[in-house]
């Protein structure tokens, strides 16, 4: 339900459309699944059998090596590793803590270590919300430097919920005080195209937080992390990667606009960008990119996307989908499976693998920029075999794919709402019903800029709300972030102000896009 303050005379633009776009489903709900009582082996047994039915549904499995060990360190917190008893600082590989250990098991999807020493004595190792902690005899302890906060949704509602829980601890660890990046055992630097794929993600649970300082520090058009090389793909995903938490007044964009004109094509169907990317021309994924990057941002776009073949055109699944020429696919699942995981969620496909193992779930081998020397701190088995796991690039593209609502799900409520015909409860167009969970932020569409009411409805839908109740216009008087005023003259109904709905529509937008 949606309250309008102030209302004027005329008919607001679209409302039926702000309900059913403000009204979004989500089964996604916060916190603890209710299996979290459950003892830490009965919780690993029903994981690995989710794992068995997402790897008979999609790909199957790879075999990454027989090493168990699992990572803390969520966000901008201190990097730990356990492995057999002990705790590690990732970054020097100093033991940190040790405990002689009898049994160990650990949950992943529950960011979750329970030890019985060879004493008989429980340790508990947790990574929540707020921090990672020590449970141990009676005391609760959080491990220097990981007292900061991100969020965990559960992923209630969807098909495979925990490997969705580990696939996004597989993004989140891998952000560092440098910014996202791909492996941070093996990548000291953010690599664009991989940070916009892992942006995407965090969007999507409220978690852009976590790299908004990275990405209002960006300075350089390219990352340059291919031998040097100045990639086309850059521009669009810099863009992108700004709108997110940004605006045009970022210093980068500026620059970013001043670059494209040395990769611009007279095509026959209209301008396009050609450049190098992974050191080849791939010149509808480059233009794909930078529309999408124009677009976020606002700002006017002159290109066409070219129809020309290019094996790198179905890694952007996000648009454009008209523009795709069939051909030869660069669609890699051994070595760089982030490759057929973006084919499989272009074409809707589901050949692609993930680990044999219940932790990583993901990995990239014999990258030829990739630096593996830090992996020995892991196991030297991972250096000599090349292999970056976990990885984010292939994690951000299972965890999106996954997450994506399936045409049936998207079927599932269609408005508008009405009452049950017993009287008692919301019921949709198609008389299912709907469990109306609300948050009340009355002035959503006044006291925050796109970027941050993206953040919030991505929170608010992580967190399992239904609906948003909202005032339209504020109170009388009320100006936007802009300044803008929701009628001309003296607050005269009959004239609205257009720059201050079209703020509105794309809030709307957003939302209806969730």
């Amino acid at each position: 339900m949606i309250f309008f303050q102030n209302a004027p005379a005329f008919s607001l633009r679209n409302v039926g459309a702000l309900l059913c776009a403000l009204a979004f489903v989500s089964a996604i709900a916060h916190g603890a699944d209710a299996g979290q009582t459950d003892s830490p082996e009965t919780r690993l047994a029903t994981y690995r059998a989710e794992l068995e039915s997402f790897r008979k549904t999609f790909g199957g499995a790879r075999e990454l090596p027989e090493v168990r060990f699992f990572l803390l360190g969520m966000g901008q917190r201190a990097k730990f590793i356990y492995r057999d008893g002990k705790l590690l600082n990732a970054a020097t590989g100093k033991v940190v803590r040790e405990w002689p250990l009898g049994t160990d098991t650990i949950v992943p999807p529950d960011y979750e270590v329970t030890l019985q020493t060879a004493g008989g004595a429980q340790v508990v190792i947790r990574e929540d919300e707020q921090a990672v902690w020590i449970e141990e005899g009676g005391q609760r302890t959080a491990l220097e430097g990981t007292r900061s906060a991100v969020k965990l949704p559960a992923f209630v509602g969807k098909k495979f919920p925990r490997v969705l829980r580990v696939l996004h601890q597989e993004l989140l660890v891998n952000v560092t005080p440098a910014g996202p990046v791909p492996n941070f055992f093996v990548y000291q630097k953010p690599w664009y195209r991989d940070g916009a794929m892992m942006a995407l993600a965090l969007r999507e649970t409220g978690n852009l937080a976590v790299i908004r300082d990275w990405i209002m520090g960006l300075r350089e058009v390219y990352d340059r992390n291919n031998k040097g090389e100045t990639e086309a793909d850059n521009l669009g995903q810099a863009l992108f990667l700004i709108s997110l938490v940004g605006d045009k007044t970022h210093p980068l964009v500026e620059k970013v606009l001043a670059e494209i004109p040395r990769f611009e094509v007279a095509g026959e169907g209209g301008k396009y960008i050609k450049g190098r990317s992974d050191f080849n021309e791939h010149p509808a994924y480059q233009t794909k990119w930078l529309k999408y990057g124009l677009r976020a941002l606002g700002l006017p776009d002159p290109y066409t996307v070219p129809r020309v073949v290019d094996g790198y055109s179905a890694l952007f699944w996000m648009d454009y989908k008209d523009t795709y020429l069939s051909g030869k696919d660069s669609d890699d699942r051994g070595a760089y499976p982030y490759l057929g995981w973006a084919c499989d969620h272009f074409h809707g496909t589901k050949k692609s693998p993930i680990g044999n193992r219940d932790y990583p779930l993901t990995w990239e081998q014999k990258a030829s920029e990739a630096n593996c020397d830090g992996l020995k701190v892991l196991d030297p088995v991972y250096v000599q075999q090349k292999l970056s796991a976990p990885h984010t690039w292939h994690a951000a593209e299972v965890f999106l794919y996954l997450l994506k609502p399936t045409a049936k799900a998207a079927a599932e409520t269609s408005f508008p709402l009405q009452v049950s015909a017993d009287g008692r409860h919301l019921v949709d167009a198609a008389e299912q019903p709907f469990f109306y969970q609300a948050d009340t932020p009355w002035m959503l569409l006044l006291q925050l800029t796109l970027p941050e009411a993206e953040e919030y409805l991505a929170d608010r839908k992580a967190k399992g709300f239904s609906a948003l109740q909202i005032m339209m216009t504020g109170f009388l008087g009320m100006k936007n972030r802009e300044g803008q005023l929701p009628f001309e003259g003296d607050n005269d109904f009959s004239k609205p102000n257009e720059a201050f709905f079209a703020h509105a529509d794309k809030v709307i937008q957003k939302a209806a896009d969730m």
